[in-house]
């Protein structure tokens, strides 16, 4: 018996039952004090151990009991740690805790959460025939958030001429320390690796660029994924900051170190922050899948001999999920054609002077 386990025996002389009651009925008084992974990690002892599975516990006094006894422990965090069982045994415990949270927030939310289509494996020759077969569970995917969604994509409408910040994300961004960490721009290149590779550079006293233009404007576009991204995460910080203040501030409410008016209109207020910085955040990711979109877009027409104006349109092409130019090349394609078909008309209909047929001087004269 260790840590916020309060029963005066241990889980192996309590039995299967008592570990499926207190998972499943709230009739323990002991089982406020565990979490749900420790619950969890209860049952899973006695589906994996070799102890047999009675209906009522074993006498703590029955000769030979420290001998064969299961050794196990909690650790700090609640979860059972049993030597001869793998670490991924928590994964499936672990999973199904945050699928239970989140089914109830889908719910609370109004959130659409479609149920996902299982393909039934084929059975097969190498499946057992008495042990029972042992198979992780078939995770399903977490819920759609439509409005996250919403800004995530609220620079896809134009990914080329996007802004790389804005005035309002760097209330949450303003990290101390972040530039120093990475989190501005770019590294650049150093100055004597960047003279070795390209000679040009050495003759010129301004930062190392690229000697050629279609790889500037790459290196360019690449700047401009990476600081949205760094932006997110300093925001990170901010979000980390007031998510772990709302834990501790819940945390002193369940054990009532705290009035509950002041401390819940503090929660309300972090809770509010930290979504504006979630909204911020998602924006300046959605930014950085942009600017990505333009740059593989640019790769691309680096090989055709587009004019810079037709190129930035293409660049600054709605972004679409099913092809990376989506119906921008389609539309050129088309515009060319219309107006290749209108200058044939025009010239049937509407012919053009010829630059070698003039007027006469004696017209000119008239």
């Amino acid at each position: 018996i260790t840590g916020r386990d309060s029963h005066d025996r241990c889980i192996v002389c309590l039995g299967v039952e008592h570990a499926q009651s207190a998972l499943e009925v709230a009739d323990c008084s002991h089982r406020s004090r565990m979490t749900m992974c420790t619950l969890h990690s209860r049952r899973a002892l006695f589906e994996r151990s070799s102890l047999p599975r009675g209906s009522g516990p074993m006498a703590a006094s029955s000769p030979g009991t420290s001998s064969t006894a299961l050794h196990v422990s909690f650790s700090e965090e609640g979860e059972l740690m049993d030597a001869s069982e793998p670490e991924e045994s928590s994964q499936p415990m672990l999973y199904e805790e945050l699928l239970e949270v989140v089914t109830r927030a889908v719910a609370k939310l109004d959130l659409a959460w479609p149920g996902e289509q299982q393909r039934q494996r084929a059975p097969s020759k190498l499946d057992e025939r008495f042990l029972r077969p042992v198979s992780l569970p078939r995770r399903r995917g977490l819920p759609f958030f439509p409005d996250l969604h919403a800004e995530v994509s609220s620079s896809w409408e134009t990914p080329y001429s996007a802004r790389a910040s804005s005035h309002h994300f760097s209330l949450y961004a303003n990290v101390v320390g972040a530039k120093a960490c990475g989190y501005g721009a770019m590294p650049r290149v150093e100055e004597t690796l960047a003279s070795y590779l390209s000679p040009s550079v050495a003759l010129s006293l301004k930062a190392p660029v690229f000697p050629t233009k279609p790889i500037r404007a790459t290196s360019a576009l690449v700047g401009k994924s990476y600081a949205p991204a760094g932006q997110a995460a300093g925001c990170l910080h901010t979000m980390g900051v007031l998510q772990s203040y709302q834990a501790d501030l819940l945390h002193d409410l369940d054990e009532g170190l705290s009035s509950g008016a002041t401390d819940i209109k503090e929660l309300r207020r972090a809770a509010d922050l930290t979504l504006r910085a979630t909204k911020h955040t998602a924006r300046a990711v959605g930014r950085s899948m942009a600017a990505l979109v333009a740059t593989e877009r640019h790769l691309w027409l680096t090989l055709s001999d587009l004019p810079d104006k037709d190129r930035a349109v293409l660049l600054n092409a709605p972004m679409a999920p099913l092809g990376l130019f989506g119906d921008a090349v389609t539309a050129v394609v088309n515009r060319f054609q219309e107006s290749k078909k209108q200058s044939a008309a025009f010239q049937q209909y509407l012919p053009r002077r010829s630059r070698g047929a003039g007027r006469s001087p004696e017209t000119e004269r008239r």
